[in-house]
């Protein structure tokens, strides 16, 4: 199929050389003696068998050569339609190539997603076991307040234990109450640990989320690019399955006519040595004709020297005919 297409070879029957004398080749016939089979036929029948053989092959000739145009146009159909197919049969080959170079990206990525979302499961549970930590110590301790937030009332009343004018009494009650506070806050100290983690994990969830989305994403624009490509090749090959039936036809078409052609090719041949045969009675008919004819003008001639040489020992006068008769005797 990747050949180039050659053209057929075709045998063909050249015209009769002696029917058309613009025809300069001779008819490739096989050599074969058909002359015994007209040998008792006269003269007049002889050139009489041979136009009859001439009449024939005229229109034989013509529908060979309409058999040998229309073989060669199926044959050029045929090869067209090969050419189209190879060069499908290529743009087909890219676009697989393209389509499964694009899908094995495509399984690449999603392979890496799912890495990446078994990861975020995990985090995910890990954080929401830290979470649950959290709450169970803050109840425990009967934390209410953030650590934050319990710093801040912490640093305002000692702001204000410094900078207030207070009774004794009330100035016991607020270090009492900043003492219970600093117990507080540094027992909710080991909730921060516990929040470390869950900030560090959820910030690294975060961020596998946001590869999974640009991972995503890229699935789906090479997932479209590889349809894309898929469905091209699905319709070369719908085109290529349409073009093989067209080059089955035009092979059919060319076969048969090659058949015709090759039959009518072999009549025509069979007539052909027939023609030749009688050719070669003519031939020897013409030849046995100029030998007599010679036969008959050399007698004419000896008859006249003979004439001349008895004039001339009669001394008789020499005609014009005479004299070219001697010059002949003289040149022999």
């Amino acid at each position: 199929m990747d050949e180039a297409p050659k053209k057929e070879p075709e045998e063909l029957v050249e015209k009769d050389e002696v029917v058309s004398s613009a025809e300069s080749s001779k008819p490739k016939v096989e050599n074969e003696d058909f002359t015994k089979e007209f040998s008792n036929l006269s003269k007049d029948e002889i050139y009489h068998k041979l136009s009859e053989f001439r009449k024939e092959l005229t229109p034989l000739r013509q529908k060979l050569n309409e058999l040998s145009s229309e073989k060669e146009k199926w044959y050029s159909k045929k090869s067209e339609v090969g050419l189209k197919i190879r060069d499908l049969i290529r743009k087909l080959k890219e676009a697989k190539a393209k389509r499964d170079e694009l899908t094995a990206k495509v399984k690449v990525l999603k392979e890496e997603r799912q890495k990446t979302s078994d990861k975020l499961r995990k985090l995910v549970q890990e954080s929401n076991k830290l979470r649950e930590e959290k709450r169970n110590v803050e109840k425990k301790l009967n934390i209410k307040v953030s650590p934050n937030k319990l710093r801040k009332e912490i640093e305002d009343l000692e702001y204000k234990l410094e900078t207030e004018a207070l009774s004794p009494e009330k100035e016991k009650k607020l270090m009492k109450l900043i003492k219970e506070k600093k117990r507080q806050f540094k027992e909710l100290e080991s909730t921060n640990t516990i929040w470390d983690k869950v900030y560090k994990i959820e910030k690294e969830i975060k961020e596998l989320k946001r590869e999974n989305q640009e991972r995503h994403l890229k699935i789906q624009v090479i997932a479209a690019e590889s349809q894309k490509r898929h469905e091209e090749l699905l319709a070369y090959a719908k085109e290529i399955d349409e073009l093989r039936k067209k080059e089955e036809e035009a092979k059919e078409k060319f076969l048969a006519f090659k058949k015709d052609f090759t039959e009518l090719n072999k009549q025509i041949k069979e007539k052909m040595k027939r023609v030749n045969a009688l050719r070669k009675l003519v031939a020897k008919e013409h030849k046995e004709e100029a030998v007599e004819e010679k036969k008959r003008d050399d007698e004419i001639l000896k008859r006249k020297e003979k004439e001349v040489l008895e004039k001339m020992k009669r001394g008789e006068k020499l005609t014009t005919e005479d004299l070219l008769v001697f010059q002949s005797m003289s040149d022999e």
